[in-house]
C-alpha cells in the first residue's frame, strides 16, 4: 500500500483484550482527521482476524510474527503480556521507519486513548524536534507517581524519521530488551522510566504543552471540563485526546475504572466514549460471537465497582 507522506503516521500495539478499545480509537481518528495511516501490530491472531474483518482502509496490519526473532520469543515467555507489548513500542517503530522510509514522523498510540478533535494540535511548531513527549502533569494528588511512574507518559509519544529520532528509538529499544517490568525494579518502570533518561541524553527533545493532548484520570482534576455546542472542552480549548487509563472492560455489558481511587465517570467524557465502545462491541460480535475472549483475564478480575456501558445512554 503506498503511503501519502502529507498524510500523519500512527502506530499501535494492540492485544486481544484492548482490540475493543483500540477499534474505538481507531473510529475517533477516523471522526476527526480525514487523512492518516495508522499501522497496528497485532499480537494474536483474534486480534488480526477482529481487525482484518473490522477496518477496510487506512491501516496497516501487522503480525507479530514478522517482528519476532529468538532474542523477541525468550522475552515473551518470560514477560507478563502488558510487559511483552511495551517492550515491542520501540521494536514496532524502528520496524514502521525501516520498512517504509518515506515517513517523516510516526507517532506512538496507546489503544485507550481517545480523539474529541483533530489531532493537528499535538505537532504545531515541531518540525526540527527528535522526539515529542507528553509530560504526565500529575495533579497534586498524584505527584507522588513522579517518582515510580515517570515525568514522561509513554501512551502518546512521536519521533521524527532523522538520524537521532531513530537512535532516541534503538537506545529506548534497547534498555527495554534489558527490563521492561510492571513492578517499579531498578528505578525504572516498564518501558515509561526510560523516557527520564531519553530527555536527557538525546538533545531536541520537545515536549507537549498544549492543554488537552493526552489529559487523564492522573491530571484532569486540574482543568474544567465541559461541552459545549457538543464539543468537549477543557478550560475553553477543545479537548484533543484522552487517556482512559485504568479503564477495562469486564464484559459486553460492563467495565471498571482501575485507576487507583478514579471512580466517578464523568458523563461528558465517558458518554462519547461508552457509546463508542459500545458500537464497537456490537458490531464485533457479528463477525465474532465468541467475543467474550477480548475481556479482561479472570486473574485480573479483583474486587472492583463496575459500571454499564451504556450507563449515560440516556442523559443529555
Amino acid at each position: 500500500m503506498a503511503l501519502d507522506v502529507r498524510e500523519e503516521q500512527f502506530c499501535m500495539v494492540i492485544s486481544k483484550y484492548r482490540v475493543i478499545q483500540g477499534l474505538a480509537l481507531y473510529y475517533s481518528l477516523k471522526k476527526t482527521k480525514s487523512k492518516f495511516r495508522i499501522f497496528i501490530l497485532c499480537i494474536d491472531d483474534e486480534t488480526l482476524e477482529i481487525m482484518k474483518a473490522m477496518i477496510r482502509e487506512d491501516v496497516l496490519l501487522i503480525s507479530v510474527e514478522l517482528l519476532e526473532d529468538d532474542h523477541l520469543s525468550l522475552l515473551r515467555q518470560s514477560r507478563l503480556l502488558e510487559e511483552y507489548c511495551w517492550t515491542l513500542k520501540p521494536v514496532f517503530l524502528e520496524y514502521v521507519l525501516n520498512n517504509y522510509i518515506d515517513i517523516t514522523r510516526i507517532t506512538y498510540l496507546d489503544a485507550d486513548l481517545f480523539f474529541y478533535s483533530e489531532p493537528n494540535k499535538i505537532f504545531k511548531g515541531i518540525d526540527e524536534y527528535s522526539a515529542l513527549l507528553s509530560c504526565h502533569d500529575f495533579s497534586r494528588q498524584y505527584t507522588p507517581l513522579n517518582e515510580s511512574c515517570g515525568l514522561y507518559n509513554s501512551g502518546l509519544i512521536s519521533f521524527s524519521n532523522n538520524t537521532e529520532g531513530r537512535s532516541c528509538i534503538k537506545w529506548w529499544k534497547d534498555s527495554c530488551y534489558n527490563l521492561c517490568c510492571k513492578q517499579f525494579k531498578n528505578n525504572q518502570f516498564g518501558d515509561q522510566k526510560y523516557l527520564e533518561e531519553m530527555a536527557s541524553k538525546f538533545s531536541n527533545i520537545k515536549f507537549i504543552k498544549e492543554i488537552g493532548v493526552n489529559t487523564a484520570p492522573w491530571n484532569h482534576s486540574k482543568y474544567v471540563i465541559s461541552s459545549i455546542r457538543d464539543c468537549v472542552v477543557i478550560n475553553n480549548e477543545k479537548l484533543c485526546c484522552y487517556h482512559f487509563s485504568g479503564f477495562r472492560l469486564v464484559n459486553k455489558l460492563e467495565f471498571s475504572l482501575n485507576f487507583i481511587n478514579e471512580r466517578k465517570p464523568n458523563p461528558i467524557l465517558f458518554k462519547p466514549y461508552l457509546q463508542m465502545i459500545n458500537q464497537v462491541i456490537s458490531d464485533c460480535q457479528k463477525i465474532r460471537p465468541d467475543i467474550e475472549d477480548c475481556f479482561i483475564a479472570k486473574s485480573e478480575k479483583k474486587s472492583i465497582s463496575l459500571y454499564k456501558i451504556t450507563m449515560f445512554n440516556n442523559s443529555k
